[in-house]
């Protein structure tokens, strides 16, 4: 009897972690689907979104678990999803923003957990991801007439990458449309 309830238990235990790691292996297949999507210029704006979401869902259960949570895979997968709904994701620019700030946060994480590089090319990517998302949401603003969440994105822009001189001038031209000549200066010293 206590046989049987022993290997009830180490059944139960073994499946649990099987799970939530099979909710790793979910979002690295969804992601492969992502991809392909994002590739494919005929696939619809709201597909594509929708795969993220998937995606992320698969990585929202993977970090809820306390044995999943600490695979830097569950938190780098999280990181390319969240990071390409804000670049992509011109329509809902506050859903950009919510994806962006997920994505960072994932890659704090994903970097802490990442003890080995084992995730170092998800990393690098989902970091470029973030970068164009702001950038691009610079742009967007900048081109919707509303110069001061371009300033603040371009100026963001240069804080993650310093030595995209290009964001620094887009930060001055953008600051002069807001008549920040103080701004534009550093901006443009910075060029």
């Amino acid at each position: 009897m206590k046989k049987v309830f022993l290997g009830i238990i180490l059944a139960g235990a073994v499946s649990t972690a099987f799970a939530q790691k099979s909710e790793v292996a979910e979002a690295k297949k969804a992601w492969g689907i992502t991809q392909f999507m994002l590739q494919n210029q005929q696939s619809p704006l709201d597909k594509k979104l929708e795969s993220i979401k998937t995606g992320l869902a698969h990585t929202d259960k993977a970090i809820a678990d306390e044995k999943s949570k600490v695979m830097p895979q569950a938190w780098s997968y999280r990181a390319l999803f969240a990071s390409s709904a804000a670049i992509i994701d011109s329509v809902n620019l506050e859903n950009a923003e919510a994806n962006l700030k997920i994505a960072q946060e994932a890659l704090e994480q994903a970097k802490k957990l990442d003890t080995k590089g084992s995730e170092k090319d998800n990393i690098a990517m989902a970091e470029t991801n973030v970068i164009n998302a702001v950038r691009n949401g610079g742009v967007i603003a900048y081109n919707k007439k509303d110069y001061k969440r371009a300033y603040e994105k371009f100026v963001a822009a240069t804080v993650i990458n310093p030595q995209d001189t290009a964001m620094y001038l887009n930060a001055g031209i953008a600051a002069r449309n807001i008549e920040d000549y103080p701004g534009m200066i550093t901006q443009f010293k910075k060029v």
